[in-house]
C-alpha cells in the first residue's frame, strides 16, 4: 500500500486529535504546516469546518485556518472559514495566540475580516464571560479587526467592553454555562 495523500494525512491528524496532545503538539503543528499547502484550499477549509461542527474540536480548526492564512493560494477562504469555526469569544483569543505563537506579525486582511465577522455574533453575556485577565483581550481583537457593530445596541455593548466595564450583572444568564449551543468541546 502506498503513502497516504497529504489530504488523508491532514485528516488523520485532525481526526485522531493529535493537535491537542501536549507532548507532541509542536511536532504535529509543524506537520500540519507542511501539509496544508499541499492540499487544495477548499478541502482544508471544509476539514476545518468539519472539525469544529461535527467533531466539536476547538484548536484543530483554528490551527488549520492559521496555516491557510500563511499561503497565498489558501487566503481567499480564510475570512469565511474563520468566522464559521468560531463559536465562543474565547476562540478569538485562542486564534490570536496561535497566530502569534512564533512572534507578533501583522494580521492579514482576510484574518481581520474573519475576526470582525465572528465578533459581531457575540452578545453581551458571552463577551462578559470571556473578558478576563489574559495577555490578549477582547478589546484588542475589536481594535485589530476593525469590526463594525450591527446596530446601536451592539455599539453600546462594545463601548462598555472597550472601557472595561462589561459585567455579567446586566445579563440574565448565569456565568458558568457550557456555551451558546450547550456543547462541550472535546479538545
Amino acid at each position: 500500500m502506498g503513502r497516504l495523500s497529504a489530504e488523508l494525512q491532514l485528516r488523520s491528524i485532525v481526526r485522531t486529535r493529535l493537535i491537542n496532545k501536549q507532548a507532541r503538539a509542536d511536532e504535529v503543528a509543524d506537520r500540519v504546516a507542511e501539509l496544508v499547502p499541499q492540499v487544495h484550499a477548499r478541502k482544508v477549509a471544509a476539514l476545518a469546518v468539519e472539525a469544529r461542527e461535527q467533531m466539536k474540536l476547538r484548536q484543530a480548526p483554528l490551527l488549520l485556518v492559521r496555516e491557510m492564512a500563511r499561503h497565498k493560494t489558501h487566503r481567499g477562504l480564510v475570512a469565511d472559514t474563520l468566522a464559521r469555526v468560531m463559536r465562543k469569544p474565547d476562540d478569538l483569543l485562542d486564534f490570536l495566540a496561535i497566530y502569534w505563537k512564533a512572534g507578533r506579525v501583522p494580521l492579514s486582511s482576510q484574518v481581520k475580516k474573519g475576526l470582525a465577522a465572528a465578533f459581531q455574533r457575540f452578545d453581551e453575556c458571552e463577551l462578559a464571560k470571556c473578558d478576563r485577565r489574559r495577555r490578549i483581550k477582547l478589546r484588542d481583537v475589536l481594535f485589530l479587526s476593525h469590526a463594525r457593530p450591527r446596530d446601536e445596541g451592539q455599539a453600546a455593548v462594545w463601548r462598555t467592553l472597550i472601557w472595561g466595564r462589561l459585567t455579567t450583572s446586566h445579563t440574565s444568564m448565569p456565568v458558568a454555562t457550557a456555551g451558546e449551543d450547550g456543547e462541550q468541546s472535546s479538545d
